[in-house]
């Protein structure tokens, strides 16, 4: 196992950014929602050194003013843990954020933490049964209802 996980840590920087992409309408949502005066942060299940290979070549970085990785709580989503780290580091409380993500296990993180989600269907591969308190087929379509 040790062996395992030593191997797939050196070789997932290397595999993850050739199957990264950012999803057709990202920058647009990113650029209303901050003329908008919304404050954005990430809370991701990867490591700092993961998070910094897989997402800062998008260059999309500097809408993002928090970042919570897994290196920064001891249990990981789905528990409540990295949204409460959030809060905390930030200072906001459950009913001034609104979630945004594509996994049942940022659904059910939002939700133990009392915070609204949006279930991302851009990025979910099986979003039947997946309770989310919003959801959108694409980012327009949350920019048309945050209008």
């Amino acid at each position: 196992l040790y062996l395992c996980r030593k191997v797939v840590r050196r070789i997932f920087p290397v595999l993850l950014p050739a199957a990264a992409y950012l999803y057709e309408g990202i920058v647009p949502l990113l650029d209303f929602l901050k003329k908008k005066g919304c404050v954005l942060g990430i809370i991701t299940s990867k490591t700092m050194p993961q998070y910094t290979s897989s997402f800062l070549p998008f260059q999309i970085s500097e809408y993002f003013q928090t970042v919570i990785t897994a290196d920064d709580t001891v249990r990981h989503k789905p528990d409540p843990e990295p949204m409460l780290a959030y809060m905390e580091r930030t200072g906001v409380c459950p009913r001034q954020i609104l979630y945004i993500g594509d996994s049942i296990y940022d659904m059910q993180c939002s939700a133990q933490a009392g915070v609204d989600s949006c279930l991302a269907l851009w990025g979910c591969h099986c979003p039947d049964g997946i309770l989310s308190t919003h959801r959108f087929e694409e980012p327009a379509g949350m920019m048309r209802w945050l209008e």
